[in-house]
């Protein structure tokens, strides 16, 4: 788990009734490395909900005991942006339930010499990715190894993802280049300056292994296009997140399927995610998911960079972001609410 960092929170606008403050609890944010910035210290101080990256986050982040103060800091405080790139309009605002989703480098295994488990391992051995999250998100995400995230059934420590090689690379692309393959690729990103900026890097640790790199920029919405389409050779991309690793059961299965976007038919994950899903034991489960988390290692379909936090942002005086316990006794719902989260449990204390 990374260690919490500490920040100050801009004040974005005026205070607004309670209505529009919970309107404004159920807008999914990014935790960006470079957004919005600092605000002066006379601005009241939000609460803080999820202020870590654990499977459950909890309604606040602070001591339970300490009440937010004005001017106050906020834990876990990487800048705030939405999507447009601006501030949320609200003057109080915080992370609330931090969930996780991999951002990977997507791999189309149907294009040239990535149809090779060679090229695409030397690919990953040419990239740092602990550099990489230096550089681009100040070290604040956790590094990625696999399509589970920590605590969700068949996560491992593990699972055998090919570390970074540079000689190893540089010796792989040479054999390709004796070979007459063609080691020119290109790298398709969305065109926000935060994903520009790590393609450019990625860009250069591919370049220094020997491939040759052209950079594509696109929108958000033509990039998905062009993913849909199989348009692409590698791609920036952030998705296939899951609290229970059946909800992937459509991003991964083979046969011809249309949104496995990285083109493979993979024998191994096609019966180990029928298996998961047929099955109601959890060990029967886990094992089917951890084997598909080995073959994902060996055969590089994806090379996995950091799983990037996301979260729900709330007034101070919105609460139950998360819902209400649940029913078993194991309290709130897990965090892990990028694809969404309940709307029955949130409430707004009038004191």
């Amino acid at each position: 788990m990374t260690a919490p960092h500490k920040s100050r929170l801009r004040r974005c606008g005026a205070r607004s009734s309670p209505a529009r403050r919970l309107a404004g609890a159920t807008v999914a944010i990014g935790l960006l490395a470079t957004s919005c910035s600092m605000f002066d210290g006379d601005t009241a101080a939000p609460k803080v909900t999820g202020a870590g990256l654990g499977p459950r986050p909890v309604e606040s982040g602070l001591p339970a005991k300490v009440k937010p103060t004005r001017g106050g800091q906020l834990v876990y405080g990487l800048e705030v942006e939405t999507a447009g790139g601006f501030c949320l309009p609200e003057s109080q605002l915080a992370a609330s339930g931090i969930e996780i989703v991999r951002a990977v480098l997507m791999i189309n295994t149907e294009e040239g010499s990535l149809t090779e488990r060679a090229t695409r391992v030397a690919i990953a051995q040419a990239i740092d990715r602990k550099e990489l999250n230096e550089l681009a998100n100040k070290g604040f995400s956790s590094v990625a190894d696999g399509p589970f995230a920590p605590e969700v059934l068949g996560a491992l420590d593990d699972p055998g993802f090919p570390d970074h090689d540079l000689k190893a690379a540089k010796e792989a692309v040479a054999a390709m280049k004796a070979a007459g393959q063609d080691t020119e690729l290109s790298l398709l990103t969305s065109t926000g300056p935060a994903a520009v900026r790590t393609a450019v890097i990625e860009k250069r640790m591919l370049e220094e292994a020997g491939f040759s790199i052209r950079l594509e920029a696109e929108s958000e919405s033509d990039l998905i296009t062009r993913v849909i389409g199989g348009d692409y050779e590698l791609v920036a991309f952030r998705n296939q997140p899951g609290e229970d690793p059946d909800s992937n059961f459509h991003w991964w299965n083979g046969g011809g399927n249309p949104v496995n976007f990285g083109r493979f038919d993979d024998p191994v994950i096609n019966a180990n995610l029928a298996t998961g899903r047929s099955s109601a034991d959890r060990d029967t489960r886990r094992q089917a998911y951890e084997a598909i988390n080995r073959q994902f290692a060996k055969e590089v379909y994806n090379v996995y960079l950091w799983y990037s936090p996301w979260a729900v942002a709330e007034a101070a005086d919105v609460h139950g972001i998360l819902g209400p316990d649940l029913p078993d006794g194991s309290g709130p719902p897990p965090g892990r609410l990028v694809t969404g989260h309940a709307l029955h449990g949130i409430w707004i204390d009038r004191n």
